[in-house]
This record gives C-alpha cells, structure tokens and sequence, in this order.
C-alpha cells in the first residue's frame, strides 16, 4: 500500500488551532488586571506591579469561537487589514497589467549587468524605506512583483517573499519614525520621533546581514548547491527565469511617475497628517483607475479588472481576520495582563547588565500573546516605563526593546498578520517560511540584545 507523503498544514488549518488553544489559555491562565496610584514625590498617577491583582478569570467559550471569528472581521483594526488588502489588490493588478513595473525591472536588471548581490540589496532597501511610515500591511499586494523580480535573476519565489517582508520587517521592529513607536513614546513622557538616528542605526545593523541572507541563499539555490525550499511551487508554475520586458516606453516611465507620487503622497500624509490604511486605500483606488483609463482601457473594463485584483488578495484578507480573531479571544479572556505581570517581575531580578536584553526578550514573549503593536504598547508601557526607571534604564531603551520585541516576533508568529499574508500571496506554507527563515532570526535576536545593551550608553 502506498503511503501519503505528510504535508505541513496549511496556514489556515494552523490558525485555526492556534484560535482553538487560545480559547483554552483562557481556562488555564488565571485573569489579571493593573490599578495605579499617585505618585507621593511627583503628584503624577503611575502604574507599578505593586498595581496588579488577579481577577476572575473570563474564559472563552469554545462554541462561541465561531461567532468571534466573525467578530473578529467587524473589529475596527482587522476590519482596516482586510480592506486594505482587497483595495490595494485592486489597483496594484491594474499596475501589473500597465507592464510598468515589468518594464522598469528589464532595465534595472539589464544595467546591473548580473550584479545580483546590488538587485536583492537595492529591492530589500527599497521596501525597508517605505516602511519607515507605512506599515508592511500596505504592501501585501506587491508580493507577486517581488517574485517576477527573484526569477527574473534566476532565483526563487521565497527570495521574491523575503525581499518584500523582511526589508519592511527590519524597518517597522526597529520603528525610527512609526506609529507604534510615537505612541510607545508618548505613554512615557518622550517626544515623539526622539532617539531616531540610533534606531535607523539599528535598522542599519539588522539589514545588512538580512540582504547577505537572503542573497545567500538565493545564490545556493541558482547554482544548484542546494534545493529551492519552494520547488514544488516553482515545478507548478514553470518558474524558471522570467524574462522581462526589453524596451521602457514613454506610458511606462509616466505610469511608474504616478506610483512614486501616490507613494510620496501617501507618506507625507502618514508623517505630518496621521493618515492610516484607510487613505492609502484609496489612494490606490484612484490609482488604479486612473491608470486603466491612461492605457485606454474603458471604465467597464477597468472595474472588472479592479474586482479581479481584489479576488485575487481575498486569501491574505481571509488569513488576516483569522489572525485576528486568535489575538482577540487572547485579549478578551482577560489574561493578557497577568502575562504581563509575570513578565516585568523576570525583568526586576534579572542582573542590571542584562535588565536592556531582558526586556527585550520580555517583549518578544507578550508579543505571542499581544500580537497588536498598538496593543502591546497599551498594556505594557504603563508596567515597563516605571520598571525602567527603577532599574536605572533610559526611556528610549525601554521603548527599543518594546519596538524590537514587538516587531521581530511578527515574522515567526503563524498568526501574525503581517506574515501570514506575506506568505499566503505567495503560496509558501509556514513550514517552508520558518525552514527558511529560522537561522535568520536567530541572528536578529542576537542583534537585538547587543542593540539594546548599547542603547543603555548611548542613550544614558
């Protein structure tokens, strides 16, 4: 009899469990809560762990975990991914269908002249930057260029992957100029963007070996001296090396004008305006119509195209609310603070050299459980910025080690939504990503702890 070959489950199948076991957490871990207190010397109200008592614990029932899968899709920041991903389809197929990304890499490959080491440096920067305002979510769409892109130079559709990703990965964990990062910094007392040049630093330091990385193995994977991780997916689409376009024409040069003036658009309007996913969606919407009918294709025809863009992201938006669903019924079953506790109480035994990394990696373990920067920043800045104080740590350390911890963690994490998006546009399993990326991160949390014990002199 013959036996069937395993196959790891699919990305879908492992948030589902993870959505399961995070429903029994909330009958196992007892819940928790923090008060706050004034502060005798400074009159301010300030919360400590001397603050945090156990409450009853609310576990989740587990018929009810269909319902809070819905739910899940109707919670606002959710709500904004899966949008983001089916708007943002819509008018980047369009781009695809312009050749004008296509023409434009023929050129950049062709002056290159076989400089591959400079190509997967130049398009992981290249997404590191924009990331610096945007988050990595607006940019799910862009995958299956990252791909066309990695084959064009002989590699494969996991180097397209991790050239889009862990370029924004490396800039939204360092977070110089972020959203999480001002509101880490506001929550203890910094101003905002303060202590950026360290942090692109940081960013700096991560990215390099991150390009080395992925060129390495690239490299072993063009010149046969090891096997792609992604074959089967490459035997599937007759992969091979994409050929690219050999002549840019003057639609193409005025199509990639109107994509760099909607991207410079959208990060000006991030930075000075505090515009979100939602305007970003719908600038692309307006791109990609205006697009369509710049290449005389008539506007019945465009919105098909469009609706065809965003069918095509429905997966990545399907994964994003079950992603979201598992970190909801986290929060809701009222043991996210009692993690929390536990955490910070590692950190106050830890030995003073030792209390930067030690947040750090504090942080890498709330952000299995408190996936949201935005929530981790909530219920973890109030606890860690007093903590930082009575260990004599700079405020910008501890909010390093939070954008670090909250960050890095994202790209391992099965129910990450910025990974499990990343990966199902471009049909990689979780198993062939971490087989892939494993010794990568532990590179970048040996990095981080160096950054975050420098980061005490440097900022003390």
């Amino acid at each position: 009899m013959k036996l069937r070959k395993r196959r790891f489950p699919s990305a879908m199948a492992i948030l589902l469990a993870v959505i399961v076991l995070a429903a029994l957490l909330t009958y196992l871990v007892p819940g928790g809560e923090f008060g706050s207190h004034t502060d005798p010397e400074t009159g301010e109200t300030v919360t400590t762990l001397e603050d945090f008592r156990f409450v009853a614990s609310q576990p989740v029932n587990l018929l009810e975990i269909p319902v809070r899968i819905v739910q899940a899709f109707l919670n606002g920041s959710t709500a904004t991914i899966v949008l983001t991903y089916l708007f943002m389809g819509g008018g980047v197929y369009i781009l695809t269908d312009s050749g004008a990304f296509q023409a434009v890499m023929g050129w950049a490959v062709r002056k290159l002249k076989g400089n591959r080491l400079a190509m997967v440096a130049g398009f992981t920067t290249l997404f590191a930057l924009v990331n610096l305002v945007l988050s990595p979510h607006s940019f799910v769409a862009f995958v299956p260029f990252s791909i066309l892109f990695a084959r064009a130079i002989g590699y494969d559709a996991m180097v397209g992957v991790a050239m889009a990703l862990l370029g924004g990965a490396v800039s939204f964990s360092t977070g110089a100029l972020l959203a999480t990062t001002v509101a880490a910094q506001t929550m203890v007392g910094l101003p905002i963007y303060s202590g950026a040049p360290y942090r692109l630093l940081c960013m700096v330091v991560l990215l390099i070996p991150t390009i080395l990385y992925i060129y390495r193995y690239g490299e072993r994977v063009r010149t046969g001296g090891r096997a792609s991780l992604v074959a089967e997916l490459e035997r599937e689409e007759h992969a091979g090396a994409a050929e690219l376009p050999s002549e840019v024409h003057f639609h193409h040069i005025l199509t990639m004008l109107l994509f760099v003036g909607t991207i410079g658009l959208c990060v000006y309007g991030s930075a000075f305006h505090g515009w979100t996913n939602v305007e970003l969606s719908a600038a692309f919407l307006v791109l990609g119509i205006v697009v369509g009918l710049l290449h005389r294709h008539p506007l019945d025809e465009v919105l098909q195209m469009y609706l065809t863009g965003a069918r095509n992201m429905m997966g990545s938006a399907v994964l994003a609310g079950l992603a979201g669903a598992a970190t909801a019924i986290l929060n809701s079953g009222g043991i996210m603070y009692t993690i929390v506790y536990y955490a910070a109480r590692v950190i106050t035994v830890a030995p003073p050299v030792l209390y930067a990394p030690v947040m750090f990696t504090m942080h890498l373990i709330i952000n299995c459980f408190i996936v949201s920067g935005g929530g981790q920043a909530a219920a973890t800045m109030p606890i860690m910025g007093p903590i930082a104080r009575l260990c004599s740590l700079p405020m910008q350390s501890a909010v390093l080690c939070f954008n670090l911890g909250d960050g890095l963690g994202n790209y391992v994490l099965p129910y990450s939504n910025q990974l499990i998006s990343y990966i199902e546009a471009g049909r990689i399993s979780y198993g062939q990503w971490m087989r892939f990326l494993g010794k990568l991160f532990v590179i970048w949390v040996a990095l981080a702890w160096v950054l975050t014990a420098l980061s005490v002199f440097v900022w003390g």
